[in-house]
């Protein structure tokens, strides 16, 4: 899987609001905070979207770099150990989630 393909299914993921949360990577049908890989997750934060997606693959890197990039330029910095994806996915709303991907689709997509 490509950068750009990973990008494409965290947005098909996180694309209905039901299945993105905040402050937990992961969380089960209950809201209760789970790891994205275990068995019962139906909710994602932006990390934990990346996660489910790439799995063990070394895509997950790049795909992360690329939403960090993208936040940057939506103007999240990092503040302490939180990285600005990290940031944007706990301090704002669904539509900003998604607009970060579709900026870091963008910016994929430029050769």
């Amino acid at each position: 899987m490509t950068t750009l393909e990973g990008l494409q299914k965290v947005r098909e993921l996180l694309s209905d609001e039901s299945q993105w949360c905040q402050r937990a990577l992961a969380r089960d049908k209950d809201g209760f905070p789970m790891l994205p890989e275990e068995q019962g997750a139906v909710q994602y934060c932006l990390n934990g979207a990346v996660r489910k997606v790439a799995g063990d693959a070394d895509v997950s890197d790049p795909i992360a770099e690329a939403l960090e990039r993208a936040a940057r330029v939506m103007g999240y910095l990092s503040v302490g150990f939180s990285s600005p994806h990290v940031r944007l996915t706990n301090e704002t709303d669904h539509p900003t989630v998604l607009k970060c991907i579709d900026l870091a689709i963008e910016m994929e997509s430029k050769p």
